[in-house]
């Protein structure tokens, strides 16, 4: 997983119990971070192809808009979960707010405040 190696969004997905962070044993080791995933389903998911394209091209999309880019990480997760649960070429989807809660590892009262930022941002709309 490629993130920015600013430790800040690697220390919010460890502190909501996603990731465990393992520490460098060699200097090669050290300019990486190596982390353990620690949520089991994210294991075993296998999305299908179209899945993963669709996804793909939402990622390479939202990483383009510049309001997104000056969000924080999780609402930037946040966005990128909504807009991957997006039909292809359309405006509106659905997700049930505790599964985008859990998917994004935003506590149950971090979710509104995370969505009114993107609306406030016109990342997404109500």
């Amino acid at each position: 997983m490629r993130s920015d190696p600013w430790p800040g969004p690697w220390q919010e997905l460890e502190n909501a119990g996603w990731l465990l962070h393992t520490p460098a044993e060699t200097e090669t080791q050290r300019q990486a971070i190596a982390a353990q995933l620690l949520d089991a389903t994210v294991l075993t998911q296998v999305p299908g192809r179209n899945s993963r394209a669709h996804a793909a091209d939402a990622a390479l999309r939202l990483t383009c808009c510049p309001a997104l880019r000056e969000m924080p990480p999780l609402d930037q997760l946040t966005g990128l979960a909504l807009a991957t649960h997006l039909s292809p070429g359309a405006l509106d989807g659905v997700i049930e707010a505790e599964r985008l809660g859990r998917v994004c590892a935003l506590a149950p009262d971090g979710l509104p405040a995370a969505l009114d930022r993107l609306v406030d941002m016109q990342v997404a709309r109500r």
